[in-house]
């Protein structure tokens, strides 16, 4: 604040910090300046659904656009349904760029190949920060990524599922798409980590983000493998397939690892029927996208490239602590 000229800072604190600044040979990025006089926008579009997850990624978004305050920044959002709604995402996109936004931040989980001239025009012709979400991009990742820590978690869940089955027990997976790539790596790190942890996947099923899809496919699983004693569910629809468990008299067998924390989960934590959630903290991904984004606008291209979130085990006795249950 500062070196920015901003009213909220003593003459003689100023006067120290410039001292101090020209000791270490800082020298203020002269287009932020002037941005931070003018105020400037950044662009977010995300989907609407999965609501279960999407509100905690928008939450993240608003917190990081809200500690900018003094630095008149502001977000343009737009929304597209969900992940299947091509079409709705270009209205979006282009919509966010007609209003001469500074920077873009993108939440989409479908291949966005299709948006490369936009997005190519965006970033290397008009010098706009684009920074995606989730999805990594086939050749230029524009200013950065923010990504789950994919591998990690399939990884961790393969292991907890280890820790309470015997060798030889059977798994299955319930994911979103092959398509989805952090689905996709968690999925196959999960099952590279059994085979390694002496478990057996027996069924790989992909849900297309549908509630019911999940609960039809927990049925279709232990119909077809009455032994699968772990469900992996790498996608929000955890509570769908501990529902089908629970209905089939089968929840002191077979348990599910979920992905996240949402209130409709914690009688599913509480009873056991849930074994550990592995969070994707959804909220700290907002965040630390508006931050890759500002520092861009800044000048400050030190975190451009894939910023991965270290993944963390939701356990019954610990799961209050999360900001998603906060309130409950």
């Amino acid at each position: 604040n500062a070196l920015m000229g901003q009213p909220n800072v003593s003459e003689k604190k100023r006067e120290e910090i410039i001292k101090k600044a020209k000791e270490l040979g800082y020298r203020p990025n002269q287009y932020a300046r002037a941005m931070v006089r003018n105020g400037f926008k950044i662009g977010v579009i995300t989907a609407d659904e999965p609501h279960e997850y999407m509100t905690y990624l928008e939450m993240g978004i608003t917190e990081g656009l809200e500690e900018l305050i003094d630095y008149k920044v502001q977000g343009v959002f737009e929304t597209y349904s969900n992940h299947n709604a091509n079409g709705e995402f270009k209205d979006a996109l282009l919509k966010v760029i007609s209003e001469d936004i500074n920077a873009l931040i993108l939440g989409a989980s479908f291949d966005i190949s299709g948006y490369k001239d936009i997005l190519d025009d965006l970033y290397i012709n008009k010098h706009i920060p684009v920074v995606l979400m989730h999805r990594d991009f086939d050749g230029e990742i524009f200013s950065g990524i923010v990504t789950p820590d994919s591998e990690a978690m399939g990884a961790v869940a393969a292991e907890i599922a280890a820790m309470t089955q015997p060798k030889g027990a059977k798994t299955a997976i319930i994911t979103t798409s092959d398509h989805f790539t952090p689905h996709n790596i968690a999925m196959n790190s999960f099952k590279k980590c059994c085979s390694e942890l002496g478990l057996k996947v027996c069924a790989v099923y992909e849900n297309g983000d549908s509630k019911q899809q999940t609960y039809q496919l927990t049925q279709k699983i232990l119909t077809d493998n009455p032994d699968c004693r772990v469900i992996y569910i790498t996608s929000f629809n955890s509570v769908s397939a501990c529902r089908c468990i629970r209905n089939m008299n089968l929840d002191k067998k077979v348990k599910v690892i979920a992905h996240d924390i949402y209130p409709e989960m914690v009688k599913y934590m509480n009873n056991g029927q849930i074994l550990a959630s592995i969070y994707q903290n959804p909220i700290l991904m907002g965040k630390t996208a508006v931050s890759m984004a500002f520092n861009h606008i800044a000048g400050d291209k030190s975190e451009s490239g894939i910023k991965t979130i270290r993944p963390e085990i939701i356990l019954k006795n610990n799961m209050s602590c999360y900001p998603e249950l906060k309130s409950q």
